[in-house]
């Protein structure tokens, strides 16, 4: 995109230091098949293997060959045997530099607290030496018995090292300066992207539906469009991309195109966005159904707490999906991804609420958004008749505002916001004025001036109900311990999606009857 000859732009390797703890991750082996399939050449991983874990010898639960295993990925492989042989290891490493079709992996043997009285012992793994053996092994060494000591030596090559980088950024910004003259629009380009800048083209394209969709084909349409406007968009699906809709057709596949295949591996989806999103200058996102989303949870949770820009796209959000059952049906996932700090979940209850949902996700940079749409489809909510779906900006909004003769108050989300407004209507027939809160986001809505919130919130309304196809925990937080939730607190079944929702209580009729019920 940005390289032109005689001005590699972009041309660095990745180098990862990895421990034996994280080789016998499952998800290592998840991100190392991929890397071999794409014949990643430019990332190069150094294996500290120094054959101590916490508990003891890995010998204790680890016997495989892990050199055979990365051969069998696709790898070009070297072994170290004496990692404190500096000129080997220069030289393995210069190997791997020349590479052209493969990653590299380096096993480099080492010694756990390497010349201390506990050199091999894994209870150096979590515990300081102490003064008296840190003492020691500065003996061992032949340093000065001083309590802070580094060898001159090391200062020396340490200030060596500064000046080379300094030299080879000051030819780099000379390179990019004479690269800016010839291509301008690369170089703007390049420099915006890199502070997370997408422009506000997208807004443009960011359709105006008037038909009624499943939500998830509402968010394959605005990724079709805004695609055209943010160049370095980019991701894909763990093997569901005609099931999400994350597909950019005409774009081709990673490594030549912006389409990613992570195959079924949504731990290592996620781990590989939290790269790119580390790397700058892209914006990752991928998919999985929601259900899924527990395989890649320690991810988003580092996304979250890195405050990663990362677009999850969550499809078959409830026991709305239908025959695929309750191993696929999603009961517990929201409220778990809505107690995860600082990330947002969006969930749309039209298709004009997902281009709001993609709007919102863009322009966040302070950390990663889960957009959650429903696999059936859903009405498309009546504008002139209720609020506008702008609203959704500020999380939860009054949909359907009866004001001070408000007798009950309905708080909904996503494909249960329809079947509630509903409901409304069928009470009101019987003089029971209701009003109707679409919850798009709780994290979205807390964030909100307490003035709004109270507002929308109704507290002086005593009758207070929430429904949504999922666990009803948290919903307390709108309802109290007095309110109504109407939600799932059992696992699903198999039959047609329609029927699910008929079956568990989520139609128009069930939430009115339960309501009537009630009160």
């Amino acid at each position: 995109k940005f390289n032109r000859e005689g001005f590699p732009i972009i041309d660095h390797y990745t180098f990862a230091l990895v421990s034996d703890g994280d080789l016998m991750e499952g998800v290592s082996c998840e991100v190392a098949q991929l890397a071999g399939h794409w014949k990643l050449n430019k990332l190069v991983v150094i294996w500290d293997n120094n054959g101590v874990s916490i508990d003891g010898p890995t010998s204790l639960a680890w016997s495989e060959d892990v050199l055979k295993r990365f051969d069998a990925f696709g790898w070009f492989v070297q072994e170290v045997e004496d990692g404190y042989d500096l000129e080997k290891l220069e030289k393995a490493i210069k190997n791997a530099l020349e590479q052209k079709e493969k990653p590299s992996f380096i096993s480099v043997k080492t010694h756990l607290a390497y010349g201390s009285p506990k050199q091999d012992d894994a209870s150096a793994h979590g515990a300081p030496l102490g003064k008296d053996l840190a003492l020691q092994t500065k003996k061992n060494f032949g340093w000065a018995q001083e309590e802070f000591f580094v060898p001159e030596d090391v200062w020396a090559y340490r200030s060596e090292k500064i000046k080379k980088g300094e030299l080879l950024e000051r030819q780099w910004q000379e390179m990019f300066q004479e690269y800016a003259k010839r291509y301008p629009e690369e170089a703007e380009l390049l420099q915006r992207i890199f502070r997370r800048d997408w422009g506000q083209d997208y807004k443009k394209v960011l359709p105006e539906f008037k038909e009624p969709m499943a939500t998830r084909q509402a968010s394959g349409k605005v990724l079709a469009q805004i695609c055209k406007t943010i160049p370095t968009l980019f991701g894909g699906s763990a093997d569901l991309s005609e099931s999400n809709n994350t597909y950019i057709h005409g774009e081709g596949d990673f490594p030549n195109g912006r389409n990613i295949h992570f195959g079924v591996r949504e731990h290592a989806m996620g781990t590989i966005l939290n790269g790119m999103a580390y790397h700058g200058g892209i914006l990752p996102y991928g998919g999985t159904f929601l259900v899924f989303s527990d395989y890649m949870r320690p991810a988003i949770r580092m996304a979250s707490l890195s405050k990663l820009q990362v677009i999850y796209i969550f499809t078959h959000d409830s026991i709305g999906l239908g025959e695929d059952g309750p191993t696929h049906q999603p009961i517990e996932q929201l409220s778990s991804l809505r107690l995860i700090p600082n990330l947002f979940v969006l969930r749309p209850a039209d298709a004009n609420e997902v281009s709001i949902a993609w709007h919102i996700a863009i322009e966040r940079k302070e950390g990663p958004t889960a957009i959650v749409l429903t696999r059936q489809k859903v009405p498309l909510i009546d504008r002139q008749k209720y609020a506008s779906h702008w609203e959704c900006l500020k999380g939860a909004y009054l949909l359907a505002d009866e004001g001070e003769e408000t007798q009950v108050i309905i708080f909904a989300s996503g494909s249960e916001v329809h079947p509630a407004l509903r409901a409304k209507e069928i009470l009101e027939e019987e003089g029971i004025k209701v009003s109707v809160v679409n919850v798009f986001s709780f994290e979205l809505f807390e964030n909100q001036p307490q003035e709004y919130k109270r507002k929308v919130l109704m507290r002086e309304v005593k009758k207070r109900v929430a429904v949504e196809a999922g666990r009803g925990l948290l919903w307390h937080k709108f309802v109290g311990m007095d309110g109504l939730i109407i939600s799932m607190e059992e696992f699903g079944k198999s039959a047609p999606g329609e029927k699910l929702m008929e079956h568990f209580g989520f139609t128009a009729e069930h939430i009115a009857r339960r309501i009537k019920e009630w009160l």
